[in-house]
């Protein structure tokens, strides 16, 4: 989240696609309020709930105790929008629209945070993993605890971000983990299209960022 902040705008209306349980639009308004920005969170609701009261159950309370605005979606306009990864960012526009109109500046954050930087995060994680696996010197002479060894990763494909860093990381790692993103919505052609993108965005070369390659082999 430190990697996708701006340094001086006011406000980040911040998207989700389904539900209004977000830990991302959570931390997305832990971390606008702790640089002194007004968090505006977009929230995709169940048509049939769109006029009810959300309350204040879990990461909602936290977001209103934050000084969070709410912007409701309903689902409807969720699909009328496209209902695919692009949907969001068009969402996104519109509610960055209707806060310019009225003066302010806001800055969008996509729905998970998902773009060049954010995605260099996960980059840097797999360097990190890489790091925790070499042996360590022991502190004393006690017995030295073996590095972990696994050969799978195992994430949540939502917005795709994760998958996508965590993808070009193994790529430019010696890590022989395979990498297994287990998608919660979209077709995972969606996500060997965005951690195409994503690697293109990031300066990678042909090779590393041919969409064939990040396709599980039959």
């Amino acid at each position: 989240m430190t990697l996708t902040l701006p340094p001086t705008l006011r406000l980040i209306p911040q998207p989700r696609r389904t539900g209004v349980q977000s830990n991302h639009c959570r931390a997305t308004a832990a971390a606008a309020r702790l640089v002194g920005l007004e968090p505006h969170l977009v929230l995709v609701m169940r048509d049939r709930e769109i006029d009810t009261e959300i309350g204040l159950v879990g990461n909602l309370l936290v977001e209103r105790l934050l000084g969070s605005q709410l912007h409701l979606c309903a689902a409807s306009d969720y699909l009328r929008y496209g209902g695919d990864l692009g949907a969001m960012d068009r969402i996104n526009a519109a509610a960055a629209a209707q806060l310019t109109a009225e003066g302010r500046r806001p800055y969008v954050i996509p729905v998970g945070g998902t773009t060049p930087t954010g995605t260099w995060g996960y980059i840097e994680a797999v360097r990190e993993l890489c790091a925790q696996m070499q042996p360590q010197p022991p502190p004393a002479p006690a017995a030295q605890a073996a590095p972990p060894h696994f050969d799978h990763i195992i994430v949540a494909a939502g917005s795709g971000g994760t998958a996508a860093g965590l993808a070009l990381g193994c790529r430019l790692s010696p890590l022989a983990a395979t990498l297994h993103a287990v998608n919660v919505q979209h077709k995972p052609e969606a996500y060997y299209d965005l951690i195409d993108k994503e690697a293109r965005l990031l300066g990678a070369t042909a090779e590393l960022g041919d969409l064939g390659h990040w396709k599980p082999n039959p």
